[in-house]
């Protein structure tokens, strides 16, 4: 357990070329996570983000790329159809998805969906940036994006780090900065509106967090960084648009082509031209 520790501290300072595991295994032991007390909580504060989100969609798809197949996420927005990617399929009750497919290789027309919502699948992607252009593909002008994260300066993701090659961890994701998604989803020609952050306390069991002891730190923790950008999760909400380009070629268009000749200056005076001077 120690070699596995100094590994994160390692890692988190240097980087490291580990291969991740598959999607396939990855996403349901996340979901599971989520289905924990600790998960709950941080569901709960991302949830009450992405309501307030939600409240500028309009259109008539919306499409919800997840670690969780829970279909409370964007059921308030006012879109007529909801619907889920998810590269597995869904064997419990209530964990019906929509589609099945690769999430780098999204199966949809272009400009075909009006809002996303991109709840931590990027981070858990193997091409976090193919994954965005796939978003920004289907997408139609307008649209609204929602990218809900773990921020990697807060307390969550320091133990997503530290603890990513203890034996059995499901944290192998890339935590990516609120700022350096913002520069990304402004070269894909996105338009950051909103950006928020919640959770701004130490994630434990319920039975932990009952204690007078833990009450306090929580306390103080929130008291102290609520209005900084040290939440466990951002929630950035941008506008897709594309500038309409209108070449001026009217000054091309007169110009003339190649080289002109030379000509005889003109006497202003009297009228008549002066001819060049032979030289002898």
């Amino acid at each position: 357990m120690l070699r596995g520790i100094l590994q994160g501290i390692k890692s988190f300072f240097v980087g490291s070329a580990a291969k991740p595991p598959p999607l396939e295994l990855v996403f349901p032991a996340v979901e599971h996570w989520f289905e924990s007390e600790e998960g709950q909580a941080l569901l709960c504060a991302e949830q009450y983000l992405i309501k307030r989100s939600l409240n500028g969609c309009f259109g008539y798809h919306i499409l919800q790329m997840s670690v969780t197949r829970q279909r409370s996420l964007c059921h308030t927005a006012r879109v007529q159809h909801k619907f889920c990617v998810y590269p597995v399929a869904g064997n419990k009750q209530g964990q019906r998805v929509d589609v099945v497919a690769d999430i780098q290789q999204l199966p949809l027309a272009s400009g075909s969906v009006d809002a996303v919502l991109l709840h931590h699948s990027h981070e858990f992607a193997a091409n976090p940036q193919q994954l965005l252009r796939e978003v920004e593909r289907v997408m139609v002008n307008g649209g609204h994006l929602i990218v809900v994260g773990f921020n990697p300066y807060s307390l969550m993701g320091l133990q997503s780090v530290l603890t990513r090659y203890l034996p059995r961890s499901i944290w192998h994701n890339k935590t990516f900065s609120h700022s350096r998604m913002e520069d990304w989803l402004s070269l894909l020609g996105f338009q950051v509106t909103q950006r928020q952050f919640g959770y701004h306390r130490f994630a434990g069991s319920r039975k932990k967090s009952r204690s007078n002891f833990w009450r306090f730190i929580n306390r103080c923790v929130v008291s102290a960084t609520k209005k900084l950008p040290l939440g466990s999760f951002y929630c950035i909400t941008s506008v897709k648009q594309e500038a309409a380009m209108t070449p001026d070629s009217s000054r091309w268009r007169t110009a003339a082509s190649g080289f002109t000749t030379l000509r005889p200056k003109a006497n202003i005076r009297q009228g008549k031209v002066i001819p060049f001077k032979k030289i002898e």
